[in-house]
This record gives C-alpha cells, structure tokens and sequence, in this order.
C-alpha cells in the first residue's frame, strides 16, 4: 500500500487479490487494530482503560515500538527480543499493566528496574505476579 502512494488503506492487502477494490475500506485498516493488540501486546481489561494486559507476540521481529493513544493519556511499549526479552513501558498515571510473555527455553525470571520479581508460568506463557504501573524497565531471563 505505501509503494502505491496510497494515504489510505485498500480493501484488499494487494491489488493481485482484488484488482477492482476501492481504496477507502474499513478492512483494509485491519493492521490499525492489529498491531497494537498482538505485536505491542496491549489489550484493556477494564473498561476506560485503567488496567491491561501486555503481552507481546513478537514472532519473528527483533523489535518493535509504538504508542496507544488512550483517553487517560498515551501508552508507550517498546520491545526488544535479539539477545533477551527487554520491554519498557510507559503508562499514564493510575493505570496497571499485567506483563505476560510466551515462555521459552531458558525463560525462569524477569527484572523490573533492575530488580528480580517472581514470574509465575501458566501453560505456555510466563506472568509477572505484580502489575506493573507508571514505567518500567522489564527483562525476561
């Protein structure tokens, strides 16, 4: 789409997959809700906000970084997965974050700030015990 010189987004990912598409699709903006939900890992569990879920999926990306507009202010993930899973968060005031991460070989603790915290596993994903608030410096070992 952003080699076509489009500003908006397609109703198909590619012209080979519709050639007669119209270029103003609400579907076509699918990667709007996606990324922040899965590739940033960031989902609300309570209405208006005040606590979510982070828990990215980076699959084969080395990083990633982005800001969720929210109406209590914005909410700043920037990933990093190329030698150990390092996460920095930024939260608007009086909201927490639950911090989840897929578990892998290896993978038994994470340091927030520095510090170690206890991380619990449930089935194939590691959570921290204590929600995060304001930032954070986080790091998966």
């Amino acid at each position: 789409m952003l080699n076509s010189a489009t500003t908006i987004t397609w109703e198909a990912w590619d012209q080979k997959y519709k050639p007669n598409q119209d270029w103003n699709h609400a579907r076509g903006a699918a990667p709007e809700n996606l990324f922040p939900r899965f590739v940033l890992g960031v989902t609300p569990q309570t209405p208006g906000w005040s606590e979510e879920m982070i828990r990215p999926c980076p699959g084969n990306l080395s990083s990633e970084s982005g800001l969720i507009p929210t109406l209590g202010g914005p909410i700043l993930v920037d990933w990093n997965s190329e030698s150990k899973f390092k996460l920095s968060i930024a939260l608007p005031t009086d909201v927490k974050a639950t911090i989840e991460r897929q578990a892998a070989d290896g993978l038994h603790r994470g340091d927030v700030d520095g510090q170690s915290v206890q991380a619990d596993r449930r089935g194939d994903r590691w959570i921290l015990a204590k929600p995060i608030s304001c930032s954070a410096e986080i790091e998966m070992k």
